[in-house]
């Protein structure tokens, strides 16, 4: 069984990284690590755009480090032109997904209401789908890491599911405190 502290040893490759392990891309303080979905999905595109208007415009926002699935080229075409200074983990054998024990997805969480509804959000905001770069049944996730410890995570009920993210600026704020 892997650790996390392990994990966290595990060398890694991207966009915007520092060269090293999972753990040297922490900034030694409480990180939000997303896991997204495939790169061509819209709710990809959205997540980027979305956390880049709050990373910027909230000083106590944590820093966000995303993990998808593709090669480091891939990796950076899509990151560019939404958020060019974003902090992206190459995972394309999805070995961190695995580790983090993030989810796929049943065909309700791809198909369902709810996603048709969140597929209008992110259209409206002008994120439409691609050609698919990885997994299609991966489910996305998040959780916000201090140093080997999760202090808080949320695994969503379907693909299109964010969590608060008006919340996270706490959740990092009383990590840093205990």
């Amino acid at each position: 069984m892997t650790t996390l502290a392990t994990t966290l040893e595990t060398t890694v490759d991207g966009v915007n990284l520092r060269p090293g392990s999972l753990g040297d891309q922490l900034d030694g303080r409480p990180t939000l690590v997303v896991f997204l979905r495939h790169l061509g999905c819209p709710f990809s595109r959205e997540l980027l755009t979305d956390l880049k208007g709050r990373a910027e415009g909230d000083a106590g926002f944590p820093p966000v480090l995303f993990v998808a699935m593709g090669n480091p080229a891939e990796v950076e075409s899509f990151a560019e032109g939404l958020w060019p200074g974003a902090r992206v983990v190459s995972d394309p054998e999805q070995r961190l997904y695995r580790a983090f024990d993030v989810p796929r997805a049943g065909l309700g969480q791809l198909l369902g209401p709810k996603v048709w509804a969140c597929g209008i959000r992110a259209i409206a905001k002008g994120h439409l789908g691609s050609k698919p770069i990885g997994d299609v049944m991966q489910m996305p996730a998040f959780l916000v890491l201090d140093g080997a410890k999760v202090v808080w995570r949320h695994v969503p009920r379907h693909a299109a599911d964010h969590p608060d993210f008006g919340t996270l600026p706490g959740v990092a704020a009383a990590a840093s405190a205990s």
